[in-house]
């Protein structure tokens, strides 16, 4: 078969799940220059303050959580997601993964221990999760979101 076309783009690095990648070493670390880290360097750029990187860490889970899902709220792909809401919960979710995976759905918490040393633009994303924020009383929704994903 041949086809003709163009690229728009490629994946450099990859992620997994248990059906996929069995351990979490499995995972395919990223190439690009941003994701290598330097060996015992941490490069922070002159005008980086804290609530930069803070925003920087929330805007990239904010993009990873409306990939997840496609960045629809439905099985059927024809709403779109609620991104305040959507990310909101997937933030809470990581933070209680890093904190412990008890209080997490399972299928959620193994994915966040396969996930969790990918490297995307420059740092982990359990690195991402921790510098990213607004963990504060996030227990009511957790609760909630015990029982697993929903799909209307």
């Amino acid at each position: 078969m041949t086809c003709i076309g163009i690229r728009l783009d490629y994946i450099d690095g990859l992620g997994g799940v248990h059906e996929v990648r069995r351990e979490p070493e499995d995972l395919i670390q990223s190439t690009a220059p941003g994701n290598i880290p330097l060996p015992g360097k941490v490069v922070v750029p002159h005008d980086t303050t804290a609530l930069d990187i803070r925003n920087r860490c929330s805007l990239l889970m904010d993009a990873i959580s409306r990939c997840l899902v496609l960045d629809r709220k439905d099985r059927y792909l024809q709403y779109p997601a609620p991104r305040d809401k959507f990310s909101r919960e997937f933030r809470i979710l990581c933070q209680a993964a890093v904190r412990s995976s008890e209080g997490v759905h399972g299928t959620f918490a193994d994915w966040f221990n396969r996930n969790q040393s990918l490297l995307i633009r420059g740092r982990t994303l359990k690195e991402s999760v921790l510098q990213g924020g607004d963990s504060a009383k996030s227990d009511g929704i957790l609760s909630k979101l015990r029982v697993g994903p929903q799909m209307h």
